[in-house]
């Protein structure tokens, strides 16, 4: 794939990837009680409430920057890493039946597949912005 398109594709998933995280850290805090049940128990829900708004809205503005969107392709990448146990635990909660989020055992893995490719895709996001391009070409 020729060095524009790609750069076209992941300015592209930037922009977006960079808004979502955005709402998302709004919407932390207009319904923080809508993300109770995500929270395993052992963690303090208001740790939880301000670092997943906190990480959210400082990652989302470093990917709508061009000139940092390197650490925030990084920080993405990471961010999601942190919230893959989530979506294992989610699993494992619809197999025991123990108040999952989502009801259904396929929701559940596709949410888990859907996460791992997310943090692929932001790790090649990084790896891109972070190459030293002399030549545009």
């Amino acid at each position: 794939m020729k060095f524009k398109t790609k750069k076209t594709i992941f300015n592209v998933l930037s922009i977006i990837f960079g808004i979502v995280l955005l709402g998302a850290a709004y919407n932390h805090i207009v319904n923080a009680e809508m993300y109770t049940a995500m929270v395993p128990q052992f963690i303090p829900l208001l740790f939880a409430d301000v670092f997943a708004v906190v990480s959210e809205a400082v990652v989302g503005i470093l990917l709508l920057v061009p000139k940092t969107r390197k650490y925030g392709a990084i920080g993405f990448t990471l961010l999601m890493i942190i919230f893959l146990p989530l979506h294992i635990w989610d699993v494992f909660r619809v197999e025991n039946q123990e108040n999952p989020l989502v009801k259904s055992m396929n929701v559940a893995v596709i949410r888990l597949v859907m996460q791992l490719m997310v943090i692929a895709l932001g790790f090649y996001m990084f790896k891109f912005y972070s190459r030293r391009v002399v030549f545009e070409g």
